[in-house]
């Protein structure tokens, strides 16, 4: 009887350790993704001209794939700038 109890407390400990060892190998592989570890963002920089507004940025130099707004998003991200810019100003453009 004591080993019965003793094996299934084996195999209950067993089991939660996969467990866990599992949660924490599919955790680090979604925090590393392998995916984008190589891919390196190829960056542009744009003077703005007199009259240029970011809307229009993004539509030169985006793709026709791509959300405009999200890609805008993105710029203002990059440059740490909200939907002001001024003639002059250098802005870094990911390039999609």
């Amino acid at each position: 009887m004591k080993r019965k109890i003793y094996w299934r407390r084996g195999i209950i400990k067993t089991i939660s350790m996969l467990f866990i060892v599992s949660f924490f190998i599919l955790t680090i592989g979604v925090l590393v993704d392998p995916a984008n570890a190589n891919k390196e963002e190829q960056i542009i920089e744009v003077v703005v001209a007199k009259n240029d507004t970011l809307w229009a940025i993004a539509k030169k130099h985006g793709n026709n794939q791509m959300d405009i707004r999200k890609f805008i998003y993105e710029i203002k991200e990059l440059n740490q700038i909200d939907a002001t810019i001024y003639p002059g100003q250098v802005l870094y453009i990911p390039l999609p």
